[in-house]
């Protein structure tokens, strides 16, 4: 009777001492940000402009400069997140930039200058979303994209009378990386921030001048600027 005691209790311990070891191997996961299964819509704008009024350029070599710039662009998106804070979708952006503007070149010859560009892109794009400690409202994420982009750009400059112009096309593939932060302000929707950081370009360019030469440029270039004019400002959703 004493030998089946002990047995029972050498059983008894033996298995405490199993579970407690067992509990101790339990590796507790964190709940994800997105989950699996979830659509994302939404849209990032951007926008920025600058003036120059008779200001001095060049220490006077450019002499007085007056000019208008701005560049805007807008881009929809929708994805659909296949693993948790994974998730695959498509882009499309339209960027339209404009210079006007008249100087002196060495302070005599008076020119002035009439650019303006329209870019169309399609992009393929995979997000990363990493949360930001035990919160439920934001999180960082990173998105990689590539794409084509087809742009027409056109060009009239004066100088001291004489007027000339040119018209191109580009067509270019890219690949970009943008790092960004987003902020739900319930459980539905959300604000998001992101910046271009990292590009690698192939470009494809015709160019018509005066509507008479013909020519053609072909380039490829890598990118990392931190330009915080460049900040892309959005309004996502998720469901």
């Amino acid at each position: 009777m004493k030998n089946l005691f002990s047995i029972f209790l050498l059983t008894f311990i033996a298995l405490n001492v199993s579970t407690s070891y067992a509990q101790k191997r339990v590796i507790e996961v964190p709940e994800p940000f997105i989950e699996k299964g979830t659509w994302l819509i939404g849209g990032d704008f951007a926008y920025n402009t600058k003036s120059y009024h008779n200001f001095d350029a060049l220490l006077g070599l450019m002499g007085n400069t007056t000019s208008e710039n701005y560049n805007f662009k807008v881009s929809p998106f929708a994805a659909y997140f296949i693993k948790d804070d994974m998730a695959i979708g498509g882009r499309f952006v339209y960027q339209r930039k404009k210079s006007l503007g008249s100087s002196e070149i060495l302070s005599d010859t008076p020119t002035s200058y009439d650019d303006i560009s329209q870019r169309f892109s399609t992009k393929i794009f995979m997000r990363n979303y990493l949360r930001l400690g035990t919160s439920n409202r934001f999180a960082l994420f990173n998105e990689t994209s590539i794409g084509h982009s087809y742009e027409e750009k056109q060009s009239i400059a004066t100088i001291d009378g004489e007027t000339n112009g040119s018209f191109s096309r580009i067509n270019a593939l890219e690949i970009g990386v943008s790092p960004g932060l987003v902020a739900f302000i319930n459980d539905f929707t959300a604000v998001e921030v992101s910046l271009n950081v990292l590009g690698f370009s192939t470009e494809w360019e015709t160019k018509t001048e005066n509507q008479v030469d013909t020519s053609t440029r072909t380039s490829s270039s890598a990118d990392f600027m931190i330009d915080l004019l460049s900040l892309n400002i959005g309004v996502s959703f998720y469901f």
